[in-house]
Order: C-alpha cells, then structure tokens, then sequence
C-alpha cells in the first residue's frame, strides 16, 4: 500500500524533498515509517526526527489533518492512501 508523506519547513529542507510517496506493509505504524524514513532520507534528516534514540520533540506529525496525540501515537496504524505530514513545531510572534 502507498501513503503520502509531506515535509514542511526545516523538514523539508532536511529530507530534501516536498513529498514523497511511501510504499509501506499494511501493518505500517507511524513509528515504522518514521524508521523508514530515516533509512531512506539524508542522515541529517534522521538526526532531527530522532535525538539520542527517542522520538524528538522538535517535530510534529499528522495523519490526515489529525495530530498523532489525537490518535494513538507512534502506533497509529496507516492505510492505502493516507496523509502523513511532517513539520517543527509552529512558533509565532
């Protein structure tokens, strides 16, 4: 199954690309993408998402405009056609 992962930001910067389209297995988490991602993307990338092991707090995810906290976290599962978006955290002034 395919989903969508979009990066925003730093993130995209780091991942040096928009979007990507992921072919995952269909018992695919959050987490599991994740580590798929940091195999695939440049290592900078995978410094960001995860610090010293742990998920960093420096990112937030959606799947389908629902923020992962709103779900079940890492183990939110995915399907065939989901959205996945990638992006620091939102500071303003």
């Amino acid at each position: 199954m395919k989903v969508r992962v979009k990066f925003f930001a730093v993130v995209r910067e780091l991942a040096g690309a928009k979007e990507l389209e992921v072919e995952v297995n269909p018992e695919c988490t959050v987490m599991s993408l994740l580590e798929e991602l940091a195999h695939k993307l440049p290592s900078k990338f995978r410094e960001y998402v995860f610090k010293g092991g742990a998920l960093s707090k420096s990112i937030i995810i959606l799947v389908n405009g629902k923020g992962i906290s709103e779900l079940k976290g890492l183990d939110t599962k995915l399907s065939s056609g989901d959205e996945v978006a990638i992006l620091p955290p939102v500071s303003g002034g």
